[in-house]
């Protein structure tokens, strides 16, 4: 019952946000275990602080092909086999932002939470027509869920005493929201 709740879940998750519209995202933040200085757990932002606000286009659904460029406003479909963390991704400029964003979603409908960190690195190797594009990491679950996550090293604590998960090894750099879903609204 869980395995088709999710297969729900994630097809109807996919079909919003090619429908286009605002997403609220909140910032997941990080602190390492004492026990465990390896690996991170990460904890979402209940207050909604340091939100940002995304309007997506509305798009048709494209399947990634390697080698090819990605094109700005285009929702692209990610194979299971090619990626195991990353679901989709949606490469926008939205007309109030300085550059474009690439985002790599993860949709979840439970507690639990992986990011493969050589997925990240795959998509940071895409081929993106602009230089400076800033990527965001989205995991979507439903509003009452609070994910752990553990990411390894896929991300790392952040500068100047923010815990945001940023990057910052040379030629990577990602940020991590999460998008909570309110079930009421998912299947009108």
């Amino acid at each position: 019952m869980t395995c088709t709740l999710g297969w729900i879940f994630e097809l109807r998750i996919h079909d919003l946000l090619k429908q286009g519209g605002p997403v609220r995202l909140l910032p997941i933040y990080g602190y390492r275990s004492e026990a465990d200085p390896v690996s991170e757990d990460h904890i979402t932002s209940k207050e909604g602080g340091h939100q940002k606000v995304i309007q997506l286009p509305e798009s048709g659904e494209h399947f990634l092909v390697e080698g090819d460029q990605l094109r700005v406003g285009q929702y692209y479909r990610l194979r299971a086999a090619d990626f195991s963390s990353i679901d989709s991704l949606f490469f926008i400029h939205p007309h109030d932002e300085p550059s474009p964003i690439l985002l790599a979603f993860q949709i979840r409908h439970n507690a639990v939470c992986d990011i493969n960190e050589e997925d990240l690195r795959r998509v940071n190797g895409l081929n993106l027509p602009h230089t400076n594009v800033r990527k965001f990491f989205v995991l979507v679950t439903p509003n009452d869920i609070q994910p752990g996550i553990e990411a390894l090293n896929a991300f790392s604590e952040g500068t100047g005493g923010q815990r945001d998960m940023d990057q910052r090894t040379p030629g990577m750099h990602w940020q991590a929201f999460r998008q909570p879903v309110s079930m009421v609204g998912l299947f009108p």
